[in-house]
């Protein structure tokens, strides 16, 4: 603790000193104050920003959940039909076989009856010896006839194959081949990151499309942001391999997407080269640009 000793006359003087110093102490701490009060003012904001947030992402993953069921439904459907009708077309192939037996048994049937019937012919009445010779010949005749009956030939019936529901076509690799078909019929689009983006940039709600404006946002100034160039980044980042994607650039007349190193610096002013960490093409005054290591416009084309 300070002391100070002086003679009477002096007290408004050191008086004054002291307040003058207590008066610069006392304008640190109102600095201090004020910036924990914008700091507060910040937070309360962010906060704010983050129940919204939250909320939006909720909306959105209840509907794109709410997509795949209904793709997963109309999966089942189109399956189930699938399924119903080759059932369908067996069936009546079954019954058309069935049928055909059903026939080949009446037939048969009445075969053995007529053949039963000739075997009990009891018209055996000789009178005389006369007609002796008539009747064995008659006798000989029916029993021709019986015989060449009896040799009646009825075709055995084979089972067609593929009658059976083809199990293996409906169930094998059920989830595999529905996967498949979802990642190629379903859209992927890239994912940016909202909070990589520069000011001037306004985002689409689901985070797929982007618009440069001149207008500024009040927005966060995260460390990820980039404070100086028009600049957003996807929300996942690459390693090795070969990667591809197709941008829908609308009818902008001058824009610039590629890559961009993770390490890149996000504050301070850039060149958009490899030098500085940026891959990329860009249409310009209606003619392409590309910093990259690569030159290849000649295999570059609107589609």
């Amino acid at each position: 603790m300070d002391m100070y000793l002086c003679p009477s006359g002096n007290y408004n003087t050191v008086e004054q000193t002291l307040k003058t110093k207590l008066e610069g102490k006392l304008q640190v701490l109102q600095a201090k104050l004020e910036t924990l009060i914008s700091k507060k003012s910040t937070y309360d904001g962010t906060f704010s920003k983050l129940k919204g947030s939250m909320q939006h992402v909720e909306r959105k993953i209840k509907k794109e959940i709410k997509s795949l069921h209904q793709f997963l439904s109309k999966e089942e459907e189109t399956r189930i039909a699938a399924l119903r009708e080759e059932e369908e077309k067996k069936s009546q192939r079954m019954k058309a076989k069935i049928a055909e037996i059903e026939q080949l048994c009446s037939d048969l049937s009445e075969q053995i009856n007529n053949i039963k019937d000739a075997m009990g012919d009891e018209d055996s009445s000789f009178v005389n010896v006369s007609i002796l010779s008539d009747v064995i010949k008659h006798a000989v005749i029916n029993f021709k006839d019986t015989e060449k009956r009896a040799r009646y030939t009825v075709p055995d019936p084979e089972m067609d194959s593929g009658v059976q529901i083809d199990v293996s076509k409906h169930l094998g690799n059920l989830r595999y081949r529905v996967w498949e078909k979802m990642k190629d019929s379903l859209y992927y689009p890239v994912i940016l990151e909202p909070n990589s983006a520069n000011s001037r940039l306004h985002l689409s709600a689901d985070l797929i499309k982007v618009t440069c404006r001149d207008t500024k946002q009040n927005l966060p100034n995260k460390s990820e942001r980039f404070a100086v160039h028009p600049v957003i980044l996807g929300s996942e980042s690459l390693g090795s391999g070969t990667h591809s994607w197709v941008v829908d650039v609308g009818e902008s007349e001058n824009w610039t997407i590629g890559l961009v190193k993770e390490s890149v610096k996000r504050k301070d002013k850039l060149s958009v080269s490899p030098q500085d960490g940026f891959w990329t093409i860009s249409w310009k005054d209606r003619s392409y640009s590309f910093n990259t290591r690569y030159q290849r416009a000649e295999s570059v084309r609107r589609i």
